[in-house]
């Protein structure tokens, strides 16, 4: 024989709803009084157009012999039909954010349960979320509310809002003292965005680097002190003339302030313009490179190599997705000065025992 176990979860419907069988559990029993649950049974389809109880026949074979039995469930008018509550099926993805962040409710997943039937998982443009402030610390409170059928309903979760581990400044200055290692190991996707005042006082007698990510040519940049430059890139070296391998010469146009770098991935530029005349069209692609890339200095620490320059944020790419955003910025404590990745949530200090000096607070 067999018999039901355990009756679905739900078992009273409105007219229209679809029935749900989740929760039922039947077992058969064998003529030596052994039993086991089975799954791979049919079920009859109860007419849930109309209001009554609707049996619905179970039936399992094995073995050329079929067993049936029945459970029964009820259907109600749609009328007696009404919003009962909501609640938080699934919590927010994010839950934790520092002062000044978004809130942001993907991951949050709301259920509406009614007086009868099963309940249903609702859409984000379905219920309303409360505002929050997000400029001050602490647990905040939201509120999501829901109506249907002239039925309001309300439930509420919480976030928690902590102070920012870093004051953001507008820059930090590296005095020729200073480098940091980001870690990374670049490859042929990678572009490297740096924003940086002209680097001031150039070694005359060695390449001052901006950046470099090993110890081969891999995707790395100096500047010369003829005015001119070296830019490393898929084993190829490019810049100004007297340098070994050469393949294209230019000066660099610098502006006043500001200027934004950009290399790698099929870019190399100098604001909104080519770096210098021959890197317009470089179709190689870098290899992965053999050292992680560091900002202010080549791969090597000899300090002659250090580069003095006021930057204002460095951003890393692999393709189209940011894996680094460093902005320059101090402990809130009033302590050390360098740079924060608001990707990874770490500090990037000099790699030396001297800190950069640090910009004005934003």
């Amino acid at each position: 024989s067999i018999a039901v176990q355990t009756n679905p979860t739900v078992t009273e419907y409105a007219v229209g709803d679809t029935f749900d069988s989740k929760g039922l559990t039947v077992k058969a029993t064998y003529e030596d009084s052994t039993y086991r649950m089975v799954t791979n049974y049919s079920l009859s389809t109860p007419d849930m157009s109309t209001p009554g109880t609707k049996e619905i026949t179970v039936t399992y074979e094995e073995g050329g012999v079929e067993k049936t039995t029945t459970f029964n469930i009820t259907v109600v008018a749609v009328a007696e039909k009404e919003l009962a509550s909501i609640e938080i099926a699934t919590q927010p993805t994010k839950l934790t954010y520092v002062v000044g962040e978004t809130f942001v409710a993907d991951g949050l997943v709301v259920q509406a349960n009614y007086t009868v039937g099963a309940p249903k998982t609702l859409s984000s443009s379905e219920y309303t979320l409360s505002s929050v402030d997000m400029t001050t610390v602490g647990t905040k409170t939201i509120t999501v509310t829901y109506e249907e059928g002239g039925v309001e309903k309300t439930v509420t979760f919480q976030i928690v809002v902590a102070e920012k581990e870093y004051r953001e400044l507008s820059y930090v200055t590296g005095t020729g003292e200073q480098y940091i290692d980001t870690g990374i190991t670049t490859n042929a996707n990678s572009k490297v965005v740096i924003v940086m005042d002209k680097p001031t006082d150039v070694n005359t007698a060695n390449n001052t680097w901006v950046f470099n990510s090993g110890t081969g040519k891999y995707l790395g940049f100096n500047i010369k002190p003829d005015g001119g430059f070296t830019l490393d890139y898929a084993n190829k070296r490019y810049g100004t003339t007297g340098v070994s391998g050469v393949i294209a010469t230019g000066t660099i146009n610098w502006a006043e302030g500001k200027n934004t770098l950009t290399f790698g991935n099929g870019e190399f530029k100098i604001n909104d313009s080519v770096l210098a005349t021959g890197l317009e069209s470089i179709t190689d692609k870098q290899t992965t490179a053999n050292g992680t890339l560091t900002i202010l200095t080549s791969k090597s620490t000899d300090a002659t190599n250090y580069c003095k320059a006021t930057i204002y944020g460095v951003t890393i790419y692999d393709g189209d997705t940011v894996v680094m955003n460093l902005i320059p910025a101090q402990q809130v404590d009033g302590g050390r000065v360098g740079f924060y990745d608001t990707v990874s949530k770490q500090w990037f200090f000099s790699k030396t025992a001297t800190d950069f000096v640090a910009g004005p607070t934003v």
